[in-house]
């Protein structure tokens, strides 16, 4: 858990939380967890790209009050994920690749369909 830093952030995690509260990210950023809940809340508005990847968990990412601005990328398994936002996505694509969750062996090398939402607000950067 961070709390009231500044900095570039690497955080990995396996079945594990990760919270970040009232940070600023002075650069290119990243919060990956496999099997956790990711909260990311921003003392200001970025100016770096900004990854969150969860397998199974759900990730926030919160302005905190500061202007939303970017490039914004969704991802999530077509038939098990949820993508919400409170702003309209411009574009809606399904694409199949590698399954990014391997839950037993019959999983190994399964392709499965996963749904691409996209939206830019203000600029086109940062991506997030």
């Amino acid at each position: 858990r961070f709390d009231q830093c500044e900095g570039t952030f690497n955080v990995s995690g396996v079945q594990a939380d990760i919270g970040a509260s009232r940070i600023v990210i002075e650069d290119e950023s990243k919060f990956l967890t496999n099997g956790g809940d990711i909260k990311v809340v921003l003392a200001k508005t970025p100016r770096h790209n900004i990854t969150i990847a969860t397998g199974t968990g759900r990730g926030l990412l919160d302005y905190n009050g500061n202007t939303i601005v970017g490039s914004f990328k969704f991802s999530a398994e077509k038939d098990k994920g949820r993508i919400v936002s409170p702003y309209r996505f411009e574009r809606q694509t399904t694409y199949k690749d590698d399954l990014k969750i391997i839950r037993n062996q019959n999983d190994e090398g399964k392709k499965v369909d996963y749904l691409l939402k996209e939206q830019v607000i203000g600029n086109s950067l940062p991506e997030i």
